[in-house]
């Protein structure tokens, strides 16, 4: 018994393997950029409307850009958080609320209306107790971490100052602003959103051919155009043909250039760039024969292959700068979003 115990002892067999540890757990699934442009969409609003300056300027990356055509460019944290502190300085009252979203993939559309009484001194201009409502919108890409990097800021500042009473002419009325949750459209990338597509293409090359028939052909009978940079809205072909005669004249060499360009569901987001010479009256401004340069957006509502409605965001104050109206563009406007 001995001999067979020291044999087992002594045989040399490995001791009995401890247990493998168990894997390690699965890292948690990356959260969908959409589900952050949610997320983000949400906090600024209401860093916005608690006029939390620091909070809000946290959504954008470090080196984040605000674009606001015919003002200026806000770079970085910093810049943009004074740039929004400043407008809830002047306006006290601040508030903002979103319409409607578009997304396609990194990029994000969004409508807005901003109201504010002009209680407190703003960029050195005295109150001047006066409400505003503003429609506006901003184009925004977004990190694969869900910051903001750029965002294109697009309402016009001379509705703000005619509403102000710091310029003496029409005006749109007071925008409410608009009640409930954002209605989102997320595009598919489905064939039938690229066609509507086309229908934009068309728009603008029916403007650099100055095609009238063109123009009109893409249009239904009862089209309704609403240019926030207009006192009054356009509601049928023939105001659509009045106001193409006009700026085809004025820019008779316009070239466009897409920046942002997707459809969804039955709308196309169109973001773009126009060059041109000034050459002939616009409105009440006559021509100055100076290149200009000039951005816009556009978000068409498409039936049956047709524009029935178009949202048309630009800056007046973009061309008055190249006209050289100085009391226009020394302004600077109250009506910051961000």
């Amino acid at each position: 018994m001995k001999r067979l115990l020291s044999f087992r002892l002594s045989s040399g067999q490995p001791p009995p393997a401890e247990p493998a540890p168990p894997p390690p757990a699965p890292e948690p699934p990356k959260p969908a950029l959409i589900d952050l442009q949610r997320q983000a969409i949400a906090a600024a609003g209401a860093a916005m409307n608690a006029h939390d300056a620091k909070r809000y300027s946290q959504l954008f990356a470090p080196d984040a850009t605000v674009s606001e055509y015919g003002v200026g460019e806000a770079k970085g944290r910093k810049a943009i958080a004074a740039g929004i502190q400043g407008a809830f300085d002047g306006f006290p009252d601040y508030k903002i609320g979103v319409s409607k979203i578009f997304v396609k993939n990194n990029v994000l559309v969004e409508e807005w209306v901003i109201t504010g009484t002009n209680k407190g001194e703003f960029n050195g201009a005295k109150p001047t107790n006066k409400t505003i409502g503003i429609r506006g919108a901003s184009v925004l890409t977004f990190t694969p971490e869900g910051l903001i990097k750029t965002e294109h800021r697009y309402f016009d500042t001379s509705t703000v100052a005619s509403q102000l009473g710091l310029m003496k002419a029409p005006t749109r009325p007071v925008a409410a602003l608009p009640s409930g949750e954002p209605d989102w459209h997320i595009a598919k990338g489905a064939p039938e959103e690229d066609k509507l597509v086309e229908v934009a293409k068309a728009i603008n090359g029916a403007f650099e051919k100055k095609s009238e028939a063109d123009f009109l052909g893409a249009l239904l009978e009862n089209v309704s155009w609403s240019n926030v940079a207009q006192p009054k809205d356009m509601s049928d072909k023939a105001s659509a043909k009045q106001f193409f005669a006009m700026f085809t004249k004025a820019f008779p060499d316009a070239k466009f250039s897409s920046d942002a360009l997707f459809g969804v569901d039955d709308d196309v987001v169109s973001e773009w760039s126009m060059t041109a010479t000034h050459a002939g009256p616009l409105g009440p401004l006559k021509p100055t024969k100076k290149p200009v340069t000039m951005h816009g957006l556009d978000i068409m509502v498409v039936k049956d292959g047709k524009v029935a409605s178009d949202s048309s965001y630009s800056n007046s104050f973009e061309l008055l700068g190249h006209e050289g109206d100085k009391s226009a563009t020394d302004k600077k406007p109250a009506s910051d979003k961000k």
